[in-house]
């Protein structure tokens, strides 16, 4: 339990932080402006077929875990408490230096979000993909540690928290999703943009928010074990 709030304490001071809202800045950026590409054509054209249909969504699945790559290896040095300052070349080193561990570990995202949407509770719960794919994105940032030898900096780390530790984060997960989902509707319904591209576009960015709390949390754990 001491941990767990020690490493909530750490992750509420990402807050504080003003480059933590230029990480998510470009983090919404790169996740929604294909939505809003898609969504204009869409206007224009008046009707997608199943090809495009498919096209888009493959796109705009591929942006998402971009977003989310590129999100936690930014701001990576900050969510583990070595430094105050982002690592805003961190992905572009991270394809430089190691281009095989980059596209590996992106595989693996990949994959992970195509899967996701077959597993009920991930399907239906965004916060525990948020928190996974986090997790695994924040992990291939260790590699930058050590990028001769990236298996051995991100093993090398003490990555698995007690038992407690982990029932802690994920009761919180489930909370901040139901909270997530209330407060998203909430603000749809009080805007007046239920079932409109802005609408989508706001509960994302809500769904992101609190998903990535609890990576966060385990974030500043990790760096507390380093």
């Amino acid at each position: 339990m001491l941990n767990f709030m020690e490493a909530s304490t750490s992750a509420a001071k990402v807050f504080l932080n003003w480059q933590t809202y230029g990480a998510f800045a470009e983090f919404l950026a790169i996740s929604l402006i294909p939505m809003l590409i898609f969504w204009a054509m869409y206007r224009t054209e008046g009707n997608f077929g199943e090809k495009q249909l498919a096209f888009s969504s493959m796109v705009m699945s591929l942006m998402k875990t971009l977003a989310i790559y590129v999100f936690m290896l930014t701001l990576s040095p900050v969510i583990l408490g070595v430094s105050d300052s982002a690592n805003w070349l961190a992905p572009w080193v991270l394809v430089n230096e190691i281009p095989i561990f980059a596209a590996q570990s992106f595989g693996i995202l990949m994959l992970f979000s195509i899967f996701a949407f077959f597993i009920p509770m991930l399907a239906e719960m965004s916060t525990f993909r948020f928190l996974i794919m986090g997790t695994i994105a924040l992990g291939a940032s260790l590699a930058l540690n050590d990028p001769a030898n990236p298996q051995a900096a991100i093993f090398g780390q003490h990555l698995v928290p007690d038992v407690w530790f982990c029932v802690f984060i994920i009761a919180l997960t489930f909370v901040l999703n139901l909270v997530g989902c209330m407060f998203s509707w909430k603000m749809t319904t009080m805007l007046k943009l239920d079932g409109s591209v802005g609408g989508l576009m706001l509960m994302y960015a809500i769904a992101a928010i609190v998903g990535f709390i609890p990576v966060l949390i385990y974030g500043a754990w990790i760096g507390a074990h380093m």
